[in-house]
């Protein structure tokens, strides 16, 4: 067994450091031909982003909240998409590149360094902003079935209303999106010496090469474990919590509705009270499986700072969680043509199929 493996598990015997290696060799082998399907998908799902958003923006979707929720989800996970495209460029640059090839390419500049830090900041900002608008539409959903009379919160039904929390929503979570960028600073590492029969370089040319490293704040342990406690419970673990209680009442809330449905059989009201609750559950379970383990893992990662090995596993899972998280994005927009009939009538009428745009029986319970 390599010595650095067993450095990495300090604290561990040698059979469950042999069990760790072979969990960390199976999640190394995956991710790495995992990366580019999760390329693929997340071209795909841009493109298919775009065309989600521009239907959603439509004027006969702008005029219902859930609709201005989606759009926010929409918005944040394209936007999501094209910053991990900006990581992973060159990071399959570095790894189809020969040796040889390498040692011909320019190092790593203080602007690479740069744009990667701002790009992964802004990806994790996109993830927990869109998770937080699927919590406020589980939530406001569930409220209008619990309390279907008050006026107070039927009026968070409305657009404006809507908007409003989106908007409210993003600027809470903004602040949180700079301790991850100064985590990391760029700093020169060491001199760059190019290979021996690179021709775009003179003889002996020389270059510093920069790369990241964690800041002098976040070097130190303590910090380091509070800045991980506070974005952990606010934007990881609190999610998880509301998003499972609120899927579960959404569930109780759609089979009591289709019993309704059954019972008035006429009532075109609980129809569209049906699909609405549907939409809204099917769109938080999409979030409930990545949102919720995420939370557990930054929890669990306060305990294990001082495990790298432990760490380096986690941090595997949490690749094929954000993969995941790709994949439900473009769930989302199956899902919102199959449930939602004005959705889907939108689509058709956009692209040319003529067809009536949809108008909702319910204000209450639009879709």
């Amino acid at each position: 067994m390599d010595a650095n493996y067993v450095e990495m598990f300090p604290e561990f015997g040698i059979e469950s450091i042999r069990v760790f290696c072979a969990i960390a060799y199976f999640m190394g082998t995956f991710n790495y031909y995992s990366d580019h399907v999760h390329f693929v998908a997340l071209i795909v799902g841009t493109v298919l982003g775009v065309i989600h958003l521009t239907i959603l923006t439509r004027k006969c979707m702008r005029a219902l909240s859930i609709n201005v929720f989606l759009i926010g989800i929409a918005a944040a996970e394209i936007f999501r998409a094209i910053c991990i495209l900006i990581i992973f460029i060159p990071f399959f640059d570095l790894r189809y590149l020969s040796d040889e090839v390498s040692d011909c390419s320019d190092p790593n500049s203080t602007v690479a360094v740069l744009s990667y830090n701002i790009s992964a900041s802004f990806m994790r900002l996109a993830e927990k902003v869109s998770v937080w608008f699927a919590v406020a539409i589980a939530v406001i959903r569930t409220l209008v079935m619990r309390y279907p009379v008050n006026g107070r919160i039927n009026c968070l039904t409305q657009a404006k209303y809507g908007f409003r929390i989106v908007v409210l929503i993003t600027l809470l979570i903004i602040p949180f999106g700079a301790p991850s960028y100064f985590k990391l600073n760029s700093t020169s590492v060491r001199g760059w010496t190019p290979f021996t029969n690179c021709v775009t370089f003179s003889e002996n040319s020389t270059k510093i090469k920069f790369d990241s490293h964690s800041t002098e704040l976040f070097g130190s342990t303590d910090v380091y474990k509070i800045a991980l406690l506070i974005e952990g419970i606010f934007l990881e673990f609190t999610p998880s919590i509301i998003l499972p209680i609120t899927t579960i009442s959404l569930i109780m809330d759609l089979r009591k509705a289709r019993k309704n449905s059954l019972s008035t059989k006429s009532s075109a009201s609980s129809s569209d009270a049906v699909r609405s609750i549907k939409l809204v559950a099917f769109v938080t379970i999409t979030f409930l499986f990545t949102t919720t383990p995420l939370g557990f893992m930054y929890i669990v990662g306060i305990f294990i700072v001082k495990m790298p090995g432990v760490i380096m596993i986690v941090t595997k899972f949490a690749r094929v969680l954000t993969f995941l998280t790709t994949l439900s994005g473009i769930a989302h927009i199956l899902i919102c043509y199959l449930m939602s009939t004005q959705y889907r009538s939108t689509a058709h009428e956009m692209f040319g199929k003529k067809e009536k745009i949809f108008k909702s029986t319910s204000f209450v319970h639009p879709i």
